[in-house]
């Protein structure tokens, strides 16, 4: 039977630990000087520059994806509203390094602290140390799979940023991300970086021990 209970534990998590990391990444983009004030206002994006999860919520990326992989006791996943880029015109490398790298240091970095709430709640708050090592453990393998290029992650956005190409916002990019996360599931590689995941946040969670 689905444990609709643990379902909505991701969800709210998945809410929680996406904010940061789109925070990170739009405050990249508004003082990058890639873009006109003018372009920063069409586009949306320092509006983005907020940690409210409500900016970054997404049906696909933070509902559907955590509901659906938890009921089927698979790798929790999930991921916030993307963030528009535009159309840079240009190659724009050092600037889709960044944007690639901001979330994934801030997911990196939020797995860090979680770990360490998960062993100050052992002593504490017992029931909560579980729910605050599934969320690190969240952080740790979405910092793994945005090392794939998908369009709905934020390694889709830096290739775009990258090639100097605007991101599109049809429903075929989030069709063909969906594709490729089910085929990574149906080959165990979506398990084995989930395996990766956790044997990082466990190494991570020793040094509070």
């Amino acid at each position: 039977m689905p444990n609709w209970n643990l379902a909505l534990i991701d969800v709210a998590t998945a809410w929680v630990v996406v904010a940061l990391p789109r925070y990170a990444q739009a405050r990249l983009l508004v003082r990058s000087g890639c873009y006109s004030a003018e372009a920063i206002y069409a586009l949306g994006i320092e509006e983005r520059a907020t940690i409210d999860p409500v900016k970054h919520t997404s049906i696909l990326g933070t509902l559907l994806a955590p509901v659906l992989t938890s009921v089927a006791s698979m790798p929790v996943l999930a991921w916030g509203k993307p963030i528009e880029s535009g159309n840079p015109g240009r190659r724009q490398p050092k600037l889709a390094a960044c944007i690639w790298m901001a979330p994934t240091a801030v997911y990196a970095l939020q797995a860090f602290l979680l770990a360490a709430l998960m062993a100050a709640l052992a002593h504490i708050y017992l029931p909560g140390a579980p729910v605050a090592a599934r969320a690190g453990q969240l952080c740790l393998r979405l910092a793994l799979l945005n090392l794939v290029p998908l369009p709905v992650l934020d390694s889709g956005l830096s290739v775009s940023v990258f090639r100097g190409q605007s991101d599109s916002g049809h429903w075929l990019p989030a069709t063909l991300s969906v594709t490729v996360l089910a085929a990574l599931a149906a080959t165990g590689i979506l398990r084995a970086m989930d395996n990766l995941a956790l044997y990082a946040f466990f190494i991570v969670s020793r040094l509070f021990v």
